[in-house]
C-alpha cells in the first residue's frame, strides 16, 4: 500500500477484526516523521468503528512519533475531552495553541473545555477567535451557540446554530440544539421541526428521542411525548430522565399507577440529589404498618409538601405513628 492510502482504506483494514494487523499493514511501507500520519487516520477509523480504547491507543502512538505536531495534539486532545478527562485535554490543546498561535482547532478545543468546566467568558473568547481564524468550521459555530446558551442569550444562540447548520446541514446536533434555543425562547412550534430534523438524522440517539418527547409535552401532545419517550427508552434502558418524564406524560395522562413507578426513576438521575433519608428502608405501602414509626418528609416543592400532608391522616388511621419533616417555609403551612 502506498502513501495515499484512505480513510476508507483504513476504515476496510479495521473491519477485518484484527486491528493489529491492520496497523502492521497500514504503517509498513512508509516511514517517520509520515507515519504519524497514517496513524492519525487510522485512529480515526477505529473510532468510527467503535474501537475506542484502540483509537486512543493509537494517536498516542502518534503523539510519542510527533510529540509537537498540533495536529496529534488536537486529536489527543478531543479524544481526552470525549472521555471526560480535561486536565489532559487542557494540556493538549494548550500545547497546540502555544506551538501554532494560529491554529483554529487549538483554540475550539480550549474553547469547549472552558465551556464544559462551566467557565462561559473564557469559552467565548477562545471560540470567537476560533471563528476568527476559521469562519467555515461548524462545530465552532456550533460550539458558540452552546456558550451563548450558557449565558442564556438565546436569540445569539439561535444565529450561531443556523449558521452551523448552513455549514453542515446533516448535523444533528446543531439541529438539536436548535430546538433547545428555540424552546428556551418560547418557539415551540420551530423547535419542535427543529427536533424532528435532528431525529431524523439521527434516529438511534436516544436524547433526540426525548427532546422531542418533552417538545410534544408542551404542546400537550401525551400520546406522541409517550412514544417518543418510550423510543428513547428502548434505544437506551439506562437513560432515567426518559423514564422520569415517561412517568410524568402518564400522570398526565390519568395512569397513576404506571407514572408513579417510573417517576422512581428521579433518584437515578443527575438533575436530583441523592436521597437524605436513603439508610433508612422505604415503605412501599403493601407492608403492614400497624404500630411502626413511618417519616413524611418533603421530595420536591410547597406545593407537594402541602398536598401530601392529607396522608398523614391516612397512616394514622392505619395505626402508624407518623413523623413530618419539611422545609422551613412549608412547615408553617404545616401547621395552619
Amino acid at each position: 500500500m502506498n502513501s495515499g492510502g484512505t480513510l476508507q482504506d483504513a476504515v476496510s483494514l479495521v473491519q477485518s477484526g484484527n486491528v493489529e494487523a491492520a496497523i502492521e499493514v497500514w504503517t509498513s511501507d512508509i516511514e517517520a516523521p509520515a507515519i504519524h500520519e497514517r496513524i492519525l487516520i487510522l485512529s480515526e477509523a477505529c473510532r468510527a468503528a467503535g474501537r475506542e480504547k484502540e483509537s486512543l491507543e493509537l494517536l498516542e502512538r502518534a503523539l510519542t512519533m510527533s510529540p509537537d505536531n498540533v495536529r496529534c495534539l488536537c486529536a489527543v486532545g478531543d479524544a481526552f475531552e470525549s472521555r471526560n478527562l480535561l486536565p489532559r485535554a487542557f494540556e493538549c490543546f494548550f500545547k497546540a495553541s502555544r506551538l501554532a498561535p494560529e491554529d483554529a482547532a487549538a483554540w475550539c478545543g480550549i474553547g469547549y473545555l472552558y465551556f464544559k468546566a462551566r467557565k462561559l467568558t473564557e469559552a467565548l473568547s477562545c471560540l470567537q477567535k476560533s471563528f476568527q481564524l476559521q469562519p467555515a468550521n461548524p462545530d465552532t459555530s456550533n460550539r458558540l451557540g452552546l456558550v451563548l446558551l450558557g449565558l442564556k442569550k438565546n436569540t445569539d444562540a439561535v444565529r450561531w446554530f443556523l449558521n452551523s447548520i448552513k455549514l453542515k446541514p446533516d448535523s444533528s446536533q446543531a439541529w438539536c440544539n436548535l430546538a433547545v434555543a428555540w424552546r428556551n425562547s418560547d418557539e415551540i412550534q420551530l423547535a419542535l421541526r427543529a427536533c424532528k430534523n435532528a431525529v431524523k438524522l439521527e434516529p438511534t440517539s436516544a436524547a433526540n428521542w426525548m427532546n422531542l418527547g418533552v417538545l410534544y409535552q408542551e404542546l400537550n401532545h401525551i400520546e406522541e411525548a409517550l412514544f417518543a419517550y418510550r423510543k428513547a427508552v428502548s434505544l437506551d434502558e439506562g437513560f432515567h430522565l426518559a423514564h422520569v418524564n415517561e412517568g410524568i406524560a402518564l400522570l398526565l395522562k390519568g395512569d397513576l399507577p404506571a407514572g408513579w413507578i417510573k417517576y422512581e426513576h428521579r433518584w437515578q438521575t443527575a438533575e436530583v440529589r441523592k436521597h437524605r433519608h436513603e439508610r433508612l428502608p422505604f415503605w412501599k405501602g403493601n407492608e403492614p404498618i400497624q404500630g411502626k414509626s413511618i417519616l413524611l418528609h418533603s421530595d420536591q416543592g410547597f406545593g407537594d409538601t402541602i398536598q401530601c400532608l392529607r396522608f398523614v391522616r391516612i397512616l394514622s388511621e392505619l395505626g402508624a405513628l407518623v413523623h413530618i419533616e419539611v422545609n422551613d417555609l412549608a412547615d408553617v403551612f404545616a401547621v395552619v
